[in-house]
């Protein structure tokens, strides 16, 4: 990571960072259609960790996610994209904290 703009020189950093993260996911359906497009939900945990000094620049070492998601599956459709989901976590870990809004898409 690096600054790419910045008006005080006190302010530019550069940072390499290396990182190992697992995640877990279980799904299933939820008996429920969208049209004739088949609703899902899924659950997930996971952890990040970083590796290497960039850790100490940026105040957390490691962090957990855990969250949960709808998805619709798009296969009836015959399309090159096969499914969307939208979700929402929270994260937690050492001088962190916060949540994020998941999008995906499958193919």
């Amino acid at each position: 990571m690096e600054t790419i703009r910045t008006s005080d020189a006190a302010q530019e950093f550069r940072v390499h960072l290396d990182n190992l993260s697992a995640r877990a996911s279980l799904s299933g359906p939820l008996g429920l259609n969208l049209g004739r497009y088949p609703l899902g939900w899924k659950v997930f945990v996971g952890n990040v960790t970083l590796l290497g000094p960039g850790d100490e620049d940026l105040g957390f070492s490691h962090y957990f996610e855990g969250g949960l998601g709808l998805s619709l599956d798009l296969a009836p459709a015959a399309w090159p994209l096969t499914g969307l989901s939208l979700g929402g976590s929270l994260i937690a870990g050492d001088g962190i904290s916060g949540y994020a809004i998941n999008l995906g898409y499958e193919f």
